[in-house]
């Protein structure tokens, strides 16, 4: 697979955990508690995030990387809420390890897919590197076109001394 199609693949599969987290509570048997009320209100933001760094993949890095720090509450958050029941503990566990890999995953990959396309400077027909800009100062006599110092050796040219 290419780049793209990596980060749309992570990024799918973190749509899916927080759809999971979503629906979690109610099949796993601890609706009603505050860790329920976390993991809908979290699995929405997670599920919305992913859906729109799906939507904009190359820009979308800060948004997995937002995905993997949600990942890192979904982890944590049953220690802090004081829910240390057997089916909230464990899907929280499990599903913020799996967030936050997916979203690191999709940030390494966006970077790297960036970096991979950025564009080299043009090339003369020579073959030599144009550069970027031209240079804003040069020394007197040094001669940019022919790259050499060119001291009084024809018309116009300026002396050195």
């Amino acid at each position: 697979m290419n780049g793209k199609q990596n980060i749309k693949t992570a990024n799918w599969l973190i749509v899916l955990a927080g759809v999971w987290l979503i629906i979690a509570p109610f099949i796993r048997g601890f609706s009603g508690t505050a860790l329920s009320l976390n993991d809908v209100i979290t699995g929405i933001i997670i599920a919305f995030i992913s859906l729109i760094a799906i939507g904009m993949p190359e820009e979308g890095t800060w948004l997995n990387w937002v995905s993997a720090i949600l990942g890192v509450w979904i982890f944590v958050t049953p220690f802090f809420m004081m829910s240390l029941g057997n089916a909230g503990l464990w899907n929280n566990l499990i599903i913020g390890l799996i967030t936050v890999a997916l979203g690191v995953w999709g940030a390494a990959t966006t970077s790297s897919s960036s970096s991979a396309t950025t564009t080299r400077p043009a090339r003369a027909p020579s073959g030599r590197r144009t550069p970027s800009r031209p240079t804003a100062r040069t020394w007197p006599g040094w001669s940019t076109r022919r790259g050499r110092w060119s001291c009084g050796d024809g018309p116009g040219t300026p002396r050195c001394w």
